[in-house]
């Protein structure tokens, strides 16, 4: 049972027409559920409505910390925390949510400090980690370029299941992740990232998911992924980690049935 628990599949990333086609392939390659991660408000609505027409994506919402290339705004956020209160029952995660302390993300909005933007970012993510725990939903956590930044921000809420994509912090921070209970999700990108590579031979694979983050993080720089690769990913941690294909896959579906137990929802 392979499970990609992080990707954007929906129009302009793959165009409508092409998704049945898309999703039949990901079948043909083992993969039984995609969590289909939002950006923005725009994006929620989409994802939503997608999860009507093909079961296999489950959809979550949220608020990337990255809107249109500069730095979420806490203005942003409200109209998001309702979608999430209206369909709750029908999302599996809130998310993608998170920070982006990348340089460029601060320098797109000269004339707000860094330290102002930092706030922001911060005060957006709480928001959204907050109604995660009261609505007992998990998180699907963006941290680039600041990992331990986010993990600090999950533990302060007790218990809130989370997965932390894409990972590009250090090994030690990881293992202080999956040490408290969280979890990393591996894109096919790993093969070509030395950095994930790390932090996956250092961390246990109950502690381990798989994602695509379609159209981004392919095997092949400069390509694009799609959900069916998922099982790139599965065979190279299978390598680090000396064991078979089939364990992996095994447990890393397990560990996402139990992050995200609407996954279970999966039809057609």
């Amino acid at each position: 049972m392979l499970v990609d628990v992080h990707a954007h599949v929906y129009p302009p990333n793959f165009p409508d027409s092409s998704l049945p086609a898309l999703l039949a392939t990901a079948r043909d390659r083992g993969v039984v559920a995609i969590v289909n991660v939002p950006e923005s408000l725009r994006d929620c609505e989409t994802v939503f409505a997608l999860s009507h027409r093909f079961p296999m994506l489950r959809p979550a919402a949220g608020l990337h910390p990255v809107q249109g290339g500069r730095s979420v705004v806490k203005e942003e956020v409200g109209p998001v925390l309702e979608f999430v209160r209206q369909h709750v029952d029908e999302i599996v995660a809130v998310g993608e949510c998170g920070l982006d302390y990348s340089p460029h993300v601060f320098r797109a909005t000269p004339e707000v400090s860094e330290a102002d933007q930092r706030e922001e970012q911060l005060a957006v993510f709480r928001a959204q980690l907050s109604l995660a725990a009261e609505l007992n939903l998990p998180v699907n956590v963006h941290s680039r370029s600041a990992g331990h930044h986010a993990i600090t921000e999950i533990l302060s809420y007790p218990n809130l299941p989370a997965v932390l994509h894409a990972f590009d912090g250090r090994a030690a921070h990881a293992v202080r992740a999956a040490q408290s209970g969280l979890h990393l999700s591996v894109p096919s990108s790993i093969v070509r990232d030395p950095t994930i590579r790390k932090w996956v031979a250092a961390v246990p694979l109950d502690s381990l998911l798989l994602e695509t983050d379609s159209p981004a993080l392919p095997a092949e720089r400069g390509g694009a992924s799609q959900p069916a690769d998922v099982d790139i990913a599965a065979r190279e941690i299978a390598a680090i980690k000396g064991v078979g294909f089939d364990i992996v896959a095994a447990i890393t579906g397990e560990n996402a049935r139990k992050l995200f137990p609407g996954i279970d929802r999966v039809g057609g």
